[in-house]
């Protein structure tokens, strides 16, 4: 993880103030600690923990907590002595030695002492004639002894709370004689303290209080950090997984610190500070906070289809987030940014490939995954081409191929897929459009040569196969060709057979001769790229023709078919395909467009690139299409006028 540099500005000194602890707070009482208001004498120690204290420092003042039923508790129970001292274990066993222990009161409390007054409930509060430099390691000990002479009243208290250890040592004597010396056996072992307050100016090397708080979310992406210590040096800690944080700062002596780049939105973050002091070590816990966003999906189904010189590029928003706009990216670089789910990029070069991918972006700044990406290569502009048919701009699972002719002379149903369907499967077919991302599931064994689409032609159960495909008429100048590529779905059923043929432009199949000598051609199960010279016939218009023609197999496909000549055109054909002009208009469009076909009546279908029918109309004479509110985008039409089939391709810019 790649982690932002540190900038430290530099703060004053803070001196921390002294602060009250409280150690416990329960209500078990009758147990000698502090000591008996009911003797005459009493002598105690009772043991507070490290960790309960939270670290070293100087107590000016310690509370017990009373409750006094009687109004003689202050008179014969106001003289003390308290001594204070470390001990290394976490429990009792025996007295702490008394050379051990230094006395920090020895006097008699004021009646200010008691918080709740007498009688009443409260605090007892000492304040220390010497105040006691708790170091920090180790248990604190606190030994009371009261000596005052008299008794109190058996309903006279201080409150304890229980431990599973013992925390409390006492001896009590109930006589009027007050021993000189302190005792050393007779005593009482209690599972219990009494509840403290420390009135303590305490020093912590181990580092706390955290900003961002631990588990802190919405936290600002530019978020300062902050801690309280008083170590002398500090390495700072920082990661996504708590595992496997990165030190990006280290040796420095203040506690505040700020990155000089933002932090990931809607991310995890783990930090963790580590203080020395005097040769020592004192790690803080590994905290934790999730920075401000929201949840925001990236780009779905992002498109590319490059025509004329020009790449449109069509996606889906993200399923979760607000967005705000979208960063196209090519190559790696930013391109544009656009409120809209499409792009047209018209800075392209032929012959050069290019990778778009996508990225959103909300209102918060936040920009999320990239979308998948897809590749687009610009074709280089073939002056001798005059016939391209890549099957890319139609239906998928379409028989209609807008100036070509298709004839099923078997009319035979088809052979079934084992594991793959998709529409028109079984039906009785000629040769029809096929895109094998489109299956159920995507044949993916099968990619199309060039593009996402291309031709197939089903075997017949009830072989052989007679299927036509038919060109346009295609006027040629010098030097003419035509190409093809071609492949078998498989060779477990044998080789698919296929014939290619030509005309001098009539349509019928008894009027078109072979291009080869062999019977049929049998075509190998990989793509496989065919050519022939078609010089026999330059200066003429002619039609080309593919007809399958296997023997039970399984399936042919044809794809990238391909017709060049120096001079020469693709001509329209007033003899077979007597039809009027499709018009569309404005074309392309920003969504609102005409299409007119004369005055006749006409059918209407327009399709997506992924041969989604979106919209139907039969015996109309014109059609307005903004009430369709179509996204931007290219959309294939189909009219069908006078039994005649004709195709548009509408572009929208919004």
């Amino acid at each position: 993880m790649k982690l932002a540099t540190i900038i430290i500005f530099v703060l004053a000194v803070i001196i921390l103030p002294a602060e009250m602890i409280q150690i416990g707070e329960g209500n078990l009482t009758n147990q000698g600690l502090p000591f008996d208001p009911n003797s005459h004498y009493s002598y105690s120690q009772q043991l507070y923990l490290s960790s309960e204290i939270g670290g070293l420092g100087l107590i000016s003042s310690l509370s017990f907590q009373y409750y006094a039923a009687s109004e003689v508790f202050y008179d014969r129970n106001n003289e003390l002595q308290v001594w204070m001292g470390h001990h290394p274990e976490e429990s009792f066993a025996e007295w702490v030695e008394q050379y051990q222990l230094t006395l920090c009161f020895d006097g008699i409390l004021p009646i200010s002492a008691f918080s709740g007054g007498i009688p009443g409930t409260g605090w007892m509060t000492v304040v220390l004639q010497t105040p006691f430099m708790y170091e920090g390691e180790g248990s604190l000990v606190i030994a009371v002894r009261e000596n005052s002479p008299g008794r109190a009243s058996n309903n006279d208290e201080f409150f304890c709370e229980s431990t599973a250890l013992p925390r409390g040592l006492t001896v009590l004597k109930v006589d009027p004689i007050n021993p000189d010396e302190l005792p050393d056996e007779g005593y009482h072992i209690r599972n219990s303290f009494p509840n403290l307050r420390l009135d303590i100016a305490i020093t912590r090397y181990t580092p706390y209080q955290p900003s961002p708080e631990h588990d802190a979310t919405d936290v600002s992406i530019e978020t300062g950090f902050s801690f309280l210590s008083d170590a002398q040096s500090f390495d700072f800690w920082l990661g996504t997984h708590a595992d496997s944080l990165e030190m990006v700062l280290s040796d420095v002596s203040h506690t505040q610190l700020y990155l000089n780049e933002p932090l990931q939105m809607l991310s995890n973050y783990y930090w963790q500070v580590v203080a020395h002091h005097d040769g020592n070590v004192y790690p803080s816990p590994v905290w934790h906070f999730v920075t401000e966003g929201e949840q925001l999906g990236p780009p779905r189904n992002l498109q590319a289809i490059a025509e004329n010189n020009v790449v449109h590029l069509q996606w889906e928003a993200p399923l979760s987030g607000t967005v705000v706009e979208y960063l196209i990216y090519r190559n790696d670089q930013e391109l544009a940014t656009t409120p809209d789910v499409s792009y047209l990029d018209e800075d392209v070069v032929t012959g050069a490939t290019y990778v778009y991918w996508v990225r959103a972006r909300n209102h918060l700044g936040q920009l999320s995954a990239p979308s998948a990406s897809v590749s687009v290569h610009i074709p280089y502009v073939d002056p001798l081409l005059i016939l391209h048919q890549g099957f890319e701009d139609l239906p998928a699972f379409s028989d209609a191929i807008p100036g070509w002719m298709i004839y099923d002379l078997d009319n035979s149903p088809t052979w079934t897929w084992a594991d793959v369907d998709f529409p028109h499967s079984g039906e009785a077919c000629g040769w029809m459009t096929f895109a094998s991302a489109l299956t159920t599931p995507p044949l993916h064994s099968i990619p199309a040569h060039g593009g996402r689409q291309m031709l197939i032609s089903p075997d017949a159960l009830n072989p052989p196969d007679n299927n036509w495909l038919i060109s346009p008429l295609i006027h040629l100048g010098t030097e003419p060709n035509v190409s093809f590529w071609a492949r078998s779905a498989t060779a477990d059923y044998g080789l698919e057979r296929l014939k290619v043929l030509v005309s001098e432009g009539s349509t019928d199949p008894q009027d078109f001769t072979a291009l080869h000598s062999l019977p049929w051609l049998d075509i190998p199960a990989s793509w496989t790229r065919y050519q022939y010279d078609l010089s026999a016939w330059q200066g003429q218009t002619i039609r080309i023709a593919w007809q399958a023609v296997s023997l039970d197999a399984l399936a042919l496909f044809l794809d990238d078919i391909k017709v060049r000549s120096q001079g020469g055109w693709v001509t329209g054909d007033n003899t077979h395909n007597p039809a009027p002009i499709l018009h569309l208009t404005p074309n392309p469009s920003k969504g609102n467009f005409w299409i007119n076909m004369g005055k006749a009546p006409f059918g209407l279908e327009i399709y997506d690139l992924r041969g989604r029918l979106l919209h139907r109309a039969k015996g109309i004479t014109h059609f307005e299409g903004s009430s369709l509110r179509l996204a931007s985008g290219v959309y294939l039409i189909r009219t069908l006028q006078n039994g005649k089939a004709h195709h548009g391709r509408l572009v929208i810019i919004k």
